[in-house]
């Protein structure tokens, strides 16, 4: 009985090998794995385009038109004062008594005048002010760079004697994992 148990387990072991060497040759399957030797790696280059928004800012220097003090109304002032000295000039100039008085009136009116147009005269081209005020200016300008980004690396390895490449998109260091199958010569 011993010797039985034994050739039933020896052919169950039989049985087994054969429907896993049967398994392993069916198409698509690959049994056996090992390590090749790497002896080439050259990684591809692809050039990319970059684009960066990036802000600029900067202070520039602006002009405005600050209101007049008087808030825009004119000044009686000038006005009196010219009507003021144009009345005496008037005055001093006039012969007789009744000359005078004309002279002072016609002084007053014509200094009057003068000093009212002067006034508006300072105020049109003068009298605005001018004023500077710092802004901040900023726009978005786009900054493009171009770089260079590795896609991929040609593989050229050695196993069992003879040399294979492949295109891989990582680099594989100095072995790769390979996989074999072996068939019957057919």
């Amino acid at each position: 009985m011993p010797r039985t148990a034994s050739m039933i387990v020896v052919l169950s072991l039989l049985v087994a090998a054969s429907a896993t060497a049967s398994e392993r040759s069916s198409p698509g399957d690959v049994p056996y794995r090992d390590w090749a030797r790497v002896v080439s790696r050259t990684p591809i280059y692809e050039t990319v385009r970059v684009v960066t928004p990036r802000r600029e800012c900067w202070t520039e220097r602006v002009a405005y038109e600050r209101p007049h003090r008087d808030g825009g109304h004119g000044s009686y002032a000038p006005t009196l004062v010219g009507a003021t000295i144009g009345g005496v000039i008037g005055h001093e100039l006039g012969h007789k008594r009744r000359g005078r008085r004309i002279a002072a009136v016609v002084g007053a009116l014509v200094g009057g005048s003068l000093g009212h147009e002067m006034h508006r005269h300072h105020r049109r081209h003068r009298g605005r002010t001018i004023a500077y005020r710092d802004e901040e200016r900023c726009e978005i300008r786009e900054e493009v760079e171009y770089e260079e980004h590795v896609v991929g690396y040609d593989v050229e390895y050695r196993f069992h004697g003879r040399t294979y490449r492949v295109r891989l998109d990582h680099d594989p260091g100095s072995r790769l994992e390979v996989a074999y199958d072996v068939r019957p010569w057919e």
